[in-house]
């Protein structure tokens, strides 16, 4: 039997009590020791976000109670929006025991690694938006500044202010308003004269008398392009000055715009309008030429200088003035709808006016009549015009080649047309009518002449064989000879000549 002395004794029961110490301290200096001897199904969770361990939790709910706390600690501590790269990822541990974190540790663990992942910084912005324009300034006070800027020249007392105004249910979703203080106390002041304490009526005037009350001067002030305001959060970079907001939407630049022709235009005229050149409006119309027609009511492209914000101003306006009643017109059935007679001259009338006229950026684009007294009474003028389609002309033959143009040549003036083309060639009816003439005609050869409906004559010569006979009634194609090389001629080919009251015009101002 082995001996326990008291020494030995001693030293087991110091050894025994140093361990309980070191147990208890282990224990102290931890945050939490997870013990489930009893249900090690239980374990804790694990939070990794962006690949680095943050921390561990009782629950997954904690994770992410500490997660969008970690989030908004980092948004509060800017001005701005802040967006961080993110994943975060929660697995379960299922061990008998594990370190628990604290929730102020797991916050700052994963604020520490949103910091370091910070991928982009947003500032609230206004974005205007102008039918498809967009300019972005930093507040309300620079989009309000921008419109005072656009509308400065043409609200020259400050008459009227900008408002910034929510546009339907969303409160991020803006519009502007040019607003009167004017206006708004005057309608303040009728609202509670015209109301009892009951809220009965007791404005004695009627709608007649009220519609005679007209102010004159200015009376509202608006965009002709839709602008909407969006409050939003966008990369700093794209937020501009005002002062360079206001260089882009009030700078005038070249825009297309559609010209209808009025009374008494030409080519040359519109161009003079628009401040351009003859050959740039030809450019901007394709087939149109020097010489080509235009009559009232034609579409042509022009370019008018525009800023990106057009600014409508509306005036009341009290004046005299000449007027002319519209033109009458008395149809005949029996003419051409290019025949034209005056059947009455008209008088002018002498009225005074009180008108709302509308403005675009300074140039008068409306006018309407608000009331009138008529002073002296107008006449219209009457015109009588015909209906019926004038008859169109063509060239003669298929094929062949311009030997010879109208004007000028050999000292002489050329009255017609000349297609050099092989004797025998199909010769057709210009245009449907009664054959006049159709024989040997002394330096014309053979030749046929066709009178037409409108008035006018076609003449065609140096025929090698004619096929229709005077009185005869053709139509337009219809085939009335053979090309030939007769009379006073240098070759083979067809002469066409077309008259007017028996005069020879230019064919090439009629043949379509």
């Amino acid at each position: 039997m082995k001996k326990i002395t008291k020494r030995s004794k001693k030293i087991r029961i110091t050894y025994i009590a140093a361990a309980i110490s070191s147990c208890f301290i282990m224990l102290l200096a931890s945050p939490w020791v997870y013990t489930a001897k009893a249900n090690q199904s239980e374990g804790y969770f694990v939070a990794e976000l962006n690949g680095e361990k943050v921390g561990a939790a009782r629950t997954e709910e904690e994770i992410n109670e500490a997660f969008k706390e970690a989030r908004r600690k980092m948004n509060s501590e800017s001005e701005t929006l802040t967006f961080a790269d993110t994943e975060l990822k929660i697995y379960k541990q299922n061990k008998v025991t594990g370190i628990i974190d604290s929730n102020d540790k797991l916050v700052e663990s994963m604020y520490a690694v949103l910091s370091d992942a910070t991928i982009d910084v947003k500032s609230e912005a206004y974005m205007v938006n102008i039918d498809g324009f967009t300019v972005t300034l930093a507040s309300k006070e620079d989009v309000v500044a921008l419109f005072d800027a656009a509308t400065a020249k043409y609200n020259k007392n400050n008459k009227f202010t900008v408002d910034i105004v929510s546009l339907g249910d969303s409160d991020s979703t803006l519009t502007s308003q040019m607003v009167s203080a004017d206006i708004e106390a005057a309608d303040k002041n009728t609202v509670a004269s015209s109301e009892d304490e009951k809220g009965n009526s007791t404005d004695k005037k009627n709608d007649k008398e009220e519609e005679k009350e007209i102010k004159l001067g200015m009376s509202g002030i608006t965009f002709e392009e839709n602008v909407e305001i969006t409050q939003c959060y966008v990369d700093s970079s794209k937020v501009i000055s005002v002062e360079e907001a206001i260089e882009q939407v009030t700078k005038e630049k070249e825009k297309n715009q559609i010209y209808v022709v009025e009374s008494g235009d030409c080519l040359s005229v519109i161009a003079d309008k628009f401040d351009l050149r003859l050959a740039e409006l030809l450019a901007m119309n394709e087939g149109l030429k020097e010489d080509s027609f235009i009559g009232v009511g034609d579409e042509l492209i022009v370019t008018v200088p525009e800023p990106e914000l057009s600014v409508l101003v509306s005036k009341i306006k009290n004046f005299d003035e000449d007027f002319n009643l519209p033109v009458e017109y008395v149809y005949n059935d029996n003419e051409y709808t290019n025949y034209e007679n005056v059947l009455n001259e008209g008088k002018t009338g002498y009225r005074n006016v009180t008108a709302e006229i509308t403005y675009k950026n300074g140039v008068e684009i409306n006018r309407e009549i608000l009331e009138e007294k008529v002073i002296t009474e107008a006449v219209a003028k009457v015109v009588e015009v015909g209906t019926l389609t004038p008859p169109t002309y063509v060239k003669p033959i298929y094929g062949g080649y311009l030997s010879s143009d109208y004007g000028a040549r050999w000292g002489t003036v050329h009255k017609g047309i000349d297609w050099a083309c092989p004797i025998g060639t199909s010769v057709f009816a210009s245009c449907g009518g009664t054959v006049v003439s159709a024989g040997w005609r002394n330096g014309y050869g053979y030749c046929v002449e066709i009178a037409h409906p409108d008035g006018k004559h076609t003449r065609y010569a140096h025929l090698n064989e004619v096929l229709v006979y005077p009185g005869q009634t053709v139509a337009q194609y219809e085939q009335i000879a053979r090309s030939g090389n007769t009379g006073n001629s240098t070759g083979p080919h067809v002469h066409f000549e077309i008259l007017v009251w028996g005069v020879q015009q230019n064919p090439n101002n009629y043949l379509q």
